[in-house]
């Protein structure tokens, strides 16, 4: 695949409605008839569309928001509620590897976390708006 097709496959990847990244791909494969999500700069398109689209992934009963202030160097998306990293490929709804870490206590952070959630749960109805308590960062 030469650099301008993978150029139009970014942007075409970059511009698709959230929610609809699987059908994008499974089209543009389709349309260009070769497997595109073995390509890294497509690969690397599809990341950076998760981070800045803010996808969820399933984590137990609850859901983990994907976003690029989460990530560390390595490319793993840090819970510090749960004291795990996790490692989440594109077009999955599930993680794919977790790692329990260490994490320093924020007292700060931990009451931020308890304030919001009882924000959340008094103001919000769950599952009825996009705010809902069950989320983790």
């Amino acid at each position: 695949m030469d650099n301008q097709a993978i150029a139009i496959v970014k942007f075409l990847i970059k511009e698709t409605p959230i929610g609809h990244l699987r059908s994008t791909i499974d089209n543009l494969k389709a349309i260009i008839g070769i497997d595109i999500t073995t390509i890294k700069e497509i690969q690397d398109e599809m990341i950076n569309y998760d981070d800045e689209h803010l996808r969820q992934v399933n984590l137990g009963e609850d859901r983990v928001l994907v976003s690029n202030l989460i990530k560390d160097k390595e490319g793993y998306y840090v819970n510090q509620n749960k004291k795990m990293r996790i490692a989440v490929s594109p077009l999955n709804d599930n993680i794919d590897k977790i790692e329990d870490i260490e994490v320093e206590e924020c007292l700060l952070r931990q009451h931020l976390l308890t304030s919001l959630s009882s924000f959340v749960e008094k103001n919000y109805k769950s599952a009825v708006t996009a705010t809902n308590s069950k989320f983790t960062i």
